[in-house]
């Protein structure tokens, strides 16, 4: 846990256990290795594995911690300042007064960024499924007529009888709602005091007090079937992932020959991910004689690598199927390592290349930005070549307004048909070239597409000097080979000699 966290957390005046409890929620958090990704969310990464995008988890803590020290102390330094954390990433949240109106008299819990905390040590830290099921659980439960407290009772923070909790801010007030066993409801409203003036040296008392008596066993049945289907939402997403772990939390890269596919293919990465997570790897097996070694296996298929804190994982997947999974530990230089685990499994390959092109052939078309760059210049010229079966033949029309046509369709819809993702390339079905030529201020840029007849297309670019050529960048592209065809034969490009 954090130190600043933890000694901000000392200061609280409060029971031991109540204060011991809070940081232990916030220790099992700072487990889940919170990182930051913008300005207004998080994402976190659930025990290295589970990838979990919701900024709402981690505000909920810091809410509850915050609500705790309104309530045993006053709002002092800390408390303001978790209270201002807090608000900067809730803008809009809605005052429970303006919804005496609804059903439920403490607000609309749709809206409310609420921590819901069953007294079962997971402190509010559930799924946005259970949460939405929640919300529409206690904004349609019976609350009953509020009524004066005429037993004297008030909120107690860690008490025998206490069923749940549940915490949220507004925009200048903490509210709480405590519910014993009994069946005893009692929400309480805390005004929070301008930042700018000095701490209080006196606790801060409620602003607002509402009692109820609510049926606690229709309550808690509620509530549990929820619960139990939280359970159920857990072991779904664990039987969603591979025996290696989540490939949506790693940043794997994937490499089959020439191809590699890693986080910067977008939608592509996000299918190979899924479909590495629920592929049928089968059952652990023997190592295979004289294949035991990850890295002295030379005809591997794929090659699947990815990084965790200094442990690097390979999966290398030969040609017939055969799978050796590994894992090394280096130290921080990265010149020393030990091997951490090592597996073999067997699997049907040939699927598994139709699940990875099919995966790599849902393709996105590439980004304005992109177009931009690669018609970025002057155009000069742009010829049509025929390179199949080693040939190198210009077939760009000759006749005037044909030639134009072919140009204009290679230096624009060409480049609009190109798609983001990499099919695999094979120098055997090599079919065009398309030769590109800019002027960029002062400076004569070349862009070579080969297009193959399975779609793939890989660029290369070359800054054009007296000297020679000098290598600028490659990429790899897909286009619809069929569509590039119709196109041409439309404007008149002889693609049959």
């Amino acid at each position: 846990m954090d130190k600043k966290l933890r000694n901000a957390a000392e200061k609280i005046t409060m029971p031991e256990d109540m204060k011991e409890r809070i940081i232990k929620a916030c220790e099992n958090i700072d487990k889940t290795n919170i990182e930051r990704t913008d300005n207004d969310g998080y994402t976190e990464v659930a025990s290295g594995t589970e990838r979990i995008s919701r900024k709402n988890n981690i505000i909920r803590i810091v809410s509850a911690v915050a609500a705790c020290a309104v309530l045993a102390a006053g709002i002092g330094t800390t408390g303001v300042l978790l209270h201002k954390n807090h608000r900067s990433q809730l803008a809009g949240s809605e005052d429970v007064d303006a919804a005496e109106s609804r059903s439920c008299p403490f607000g609309d819990f749709n809206e409310l960024d609420y921590t819901f905390d069953a007294n079962d040590e997971k402190y509010g830290y559930y799924s946005d499924e259970t949460y939405a099921k929640l919300s529409e659980f206690l904004n349609g439960f019976s609350w009953g007529e509020e009524y004066e407290n005429t037993e004297g009772r008030k909120i107690v923070q860690d008490t025998p009888d206490k069923y749940c909790t549940l915490y949220w801010f507004t925009d200048d007030a903490n509210c709480t709602v405590w519910i014993s066993n009994d069946g005893f409801v009692n929400y309480v409203k805390y005004v929070l005091p301008d930042v700018s003036e000095p701490p209080l040296s006196e606790p801060l008392e409620p602003a607002e007090s509402k009692y109820y008596m609510i049926d606690i066993e229709a309550f808690d049945k509620g509530v549990q079937e929820i619960l139990a289907q939280e359970e159920a939402i857990a072991a779904e997403k664990e039987s969603d992932v591979s025996p290696f772990g989540d490939f949506t939390a790693f940043d794997f890269e994937l490499q089959n020959g020439t191809v590699r596919i890693n986080k910067n293919n977008g939608r592509s990465y996000e299918l190979v991910a899924d479909m590495l997570n629920r592929w049928d790897w089968g059952e652990e097996t023997e190592a295979q004689p004289g294949r035991e070694d990850p890295f002295a296996v030379t005809d591997s298929e794929y090659e699947i690598s990815w990084e965790i804190d200094h442990d690097v994982y390979w999966l290398k997947i030969a040609e017939d199927g055969y799978v050796i999974y590994s894992g090394d530990r280096y130290d921080e230089d990265y010149l020393n390592s030990e091997e951490i685990c090592r597996k073999y499994y067997n699997i049907e390959v040939n699927s598994f290349d139709e699940g990875i092109y099919e995966c790599i052939s849902e393709a996105e078309s590439i980004t304005q930005e992109e177009i931009d760059d690669l018609t970025s210049g002057e155009l000069i010229s742009a010829e049509l070549y025929d390179i199949s079966e080693g040939k190198n033949e210009n077939i760009t029309p000759t006749s005037e307004g044909d030639k134009q046509y072919v140009e204009e369709f290679l230096s624009g819809m060409f480049i609009d048909m190109l798609k983001d993702n990499i099919i695999p390339e094979s120098q055997e079905d090599l079919r065009y070239s398309a030769v590109l030529m800019y002027k960029d201020n002062d400076k004569t840029i070349r862009r070579t597409y080969y297009v193959h007849e399975n779609g793939c297309v890989v660029l290369y670019a070359y800054e054009v000097t007296a000297a020679g050529e000098e290598p600028i960048t490659t990429a790899s592209y897909s286009v619809d080979f069929n569509e590039f065809e119709n196109f041409l034969v439309k404007f008149g490009a002889d693609i049959e000699n």
